[in-house]
C-alpha cells in the first residue's frame, strides 16, 4: 500500500513538473495565450452590439453603412 501511495505522489509532481501542489502559475500562461480571441469576440460583439441598437452616434462616420443617416 505504501508503494501505491508513493507512485501516485511521485506522478503528481510529474505532471505539476515538480513544482509544489499549486505548480508554477499556468493561469498567467493561459490568460496570455486568451488574448487574441478575447480582442477578437469582444469586437465581434462591440460591432453586433452597434448594429443591433443602430447607434447613430458612431455609425455615421461608418462607410458603407452611413448611407441610412443621410438627411
Amino acid at each position: 500500500m505504501l508503494r501505491v501511495k508513493s507512485i501516485i505522489i511521485q506522478s503528481r509532481r510529474l505532471a505539476s513538473h515538480g513544482h509544489g501542489p499549486s505548480g508554477p502559475p499556468t493561469t498567467i500562461t493561459a490568460l496570455k495565450a486568451m488574448i487574441p480571441s478575447a480582442v477578437g469576440y469582444g469586437s465581434a460583439a462591440a460591432a453586433l452590439g452597434l448594429y443591433l441598437t443602430d447607434w447613430k452616434l458612431v455609425l455615421q462616420y461608418l462607410p458603407f453603412y452611413n448611407g441610412k443617416f443621410e438627411e
